[in-house]
């Protein structure tokens, strides 16, 4: 399988790329940097972990940079499949448990509402960004 990853370089994309490749799997970084960008063109599946760290200090202007890197950043990969002529069978979409919100004992699973607040918001844009890759015939896997 060629698997074509975002955020290759990032912690846990690192760690997916050796696996991956331990495994038999062709794997491919994806970067925004022209120079060093794989061509999508023939992947499998779109593992996609970019995005703006959440782990820090959030002023006004990281929330935006952590909105914006990870609605936006779907957004383009989404118009990118859309030009591919063999679409991939799958994206992988991270996400983040951030999606429910601060629910105290309250028990999630997967079709829960969103929470209220920044991180919801967030990931509710987020992953509808992802599903637009389904109009696609791409089938949409979201990781929180």
């Amino acid at each position: 399988m060629k698997i074509a990853i975002t955020g290759a370089t990032g912690f846990i994309g690192q760690r997916l790329m050796e696996l991956s490749s331990a495994q038999g799997h062709s794997c491919v970084a994806l970067s925004r940097d022209n120079y060093r960008a794989a061509v999508m063109d023939g992947v499998d599946a779109i593992v996609h972990l970019a995005g703006e760290p959440v782990a820090q200090r959030w002023s006004s202007d990281v929330k935006d940079r952590i909105l914006r890197s990870r609605v936006e950043g779907t957004g383009n990969l989404v118009d990118a499949m859309g030009k591919m002529e063999r679409k991939p069978k799958v994206l992988v979409c991270a996400s983040a448990i951030g999606f429910y919100g601060a629910r105290g004992d309250e028990v999630m699973v997967e079709t829960s509402s969103p929470g209220t607040g920044y991180l919801p918001d967030v990931c509710v844009a987020w992953e509808s960004a992802a599903d637009r890759a389904a109009q696609l015939g791409v089938r949409v896997v979201k990781l929180r």
